[in-house]
């Protein structure tokens, strides 16, 4: 098991955890008007968008003349994630790094500079400056360099599951000796490149509105926190992952069962019964066969059993995609921090995509 010493958030509904924390004990709505947000045209004239953050007002105009939104929040949330930890990082120090989850990286860094190879004049003069943005692992190359991280750096792709998928990367890295502490999370911005390929796929989704932020947590070995005189939030159980075929109407029964056996492997390598899961942090899926088999997977899993609480925080900061896992985590620290700490408390989340991936999260609460 490893230890969540410190966590940094950026969601529409809170920027910080003491805001975020509000935002999710009061469900406040993340949706917002985009009338002035920007200047390109939308197909919608709301979504679940955080216009208070500024990356100049949160770093500095000094190095992010350059930066992207998706850089600048996931560079922010390390820090968020840093300083609540009180990890000071000492120059020579190569042991803490950052893995980091995301799609594609900034679809509009990449969708703008695409096109300004096409629309400028021979030999195609761009700005050379803004090609860093393009590559997928900017955001988290940049988070290193800021807060000079010398660690493991690595960027993870895998679509909604990519925030579960960091952690589990993290995790096996810490555990192979590879690194004692890594910042590692999700991130997701909003743009007009996004909004558009979500409205031309609507018809097959449910309507739930677009989001963006970024949630990133302090993963180590609970050794290394417990030396350091550091507070262990929450212990990371495990985590377990599963691929079927694209989801359509005849495999949906074998992606229920594949998340009931990753719930279930969970369980039994934590020694814990279904009766002790308190808390489900579920994925709110963009297709309506999706949430169908979630829910057979946990109710398989947990024979029938229903937990005290269970939610999906995408109902208040919108579809986030790639940092929805991410997310789930943040909530479910959230509302851990919320209840008295007497004894072991344990949440569960879990998280399907049309693509066929299921996996889950097992987090161990209070009493460590």
């Amino acid at each position: 098991m490893l230890a969540i010493t410190g966590w940094g958030v950026i969601s529409p509904i809170g920027i910080g955890i003491d805001a975020f924390t509000e935002g999710c004990t009061k469900k406040s709505s993340g949706l917002k008007p985009i009338t002035g947000y920007t200047t390109d045209p939308l197909p919608f004239d709301e979504a679940c968008i955080i216009p208070e953050f500024e990356t100049t007002k949160f770093l500095g105009s000094k190095g992010t003349r350059s930066m992207d939104r998706t850089t600048g929040m996931a560079v922010a949330a390390v820090g968020m994630a840093l300083k609540y930890s009180g990890i000071t990082v000492e120059p020579k120090q190569d042991r803490i790094g950052v893995v980091l989850g995301t799609s594609t990286g900034s679809i509009r860094s990449i969708s703008e500079f695409t096109r300004e190879t096409l629309v400028q004049e021979r030999p195609y003069l761009v700005n050379p400056a803004l090609f860093p943005n393009t590559v997928m692992n900017c955001a988290a190359g940049q988070c290193a360099i800021w807060h000079k991280l010398k660690g493991v750096n690595a960027t993870i792709s895998g679509g909604k599951l990519s925030g579960l998928l960091a952690l589990r990367y993290a995790a096996l890295t810490i555990r192979s000796g590879y690194a004692d502490t890594l910042l590692t999370g999700a991130v997701e911005e909003f743009c007009e490149q996004t909004a558009w390929a979500y409205y031309h796929t609507s018809s097959s989704r449910q309507k739930l509105p677009l989001g963006e932020g970024c949630a990133i947590f302090v993963l180590e070995k609970p050794e290394i926190a417990q030396a350091n005189n550091r507070k262990i939030l929450a212990e990371v159980l495990g985590c377990e992952f599963g691929v079927y075929s694209k989801i359509n109407i005849n495999n949906a029964k074998q992606q229920a069962v594949g998340l009931a056996s990753c719930i279930q492997k969970l369980l039994v390598s934590a020694n814990i019964t279904p009766s002790q899961i308190e808390v489900i942090a579920k994925c709110h899926c963009e297709i309506p066969v999706l949430h169908r088999l979630q829910d057979e997977g946990l109710s398989m899993a947990l024979m029938g059993m229903d937990c005290a609480y269970h939610f999906s925080i995408s109902d208040l900061i919108g579809d986030c995609f790639s940092a929805s896992a991410a997310f789930q985590l943040a909530a479910l620290l959230a509302f851990f921090e919320s209840l008295p700490t007497a004894g072991n408390r344990y949440g569960l989340i879990t998280s399907v995509g049309w693509d066929g991936t299921v996996g889950c999260m097992l987090i161990r609460a209070g009493g460590n």
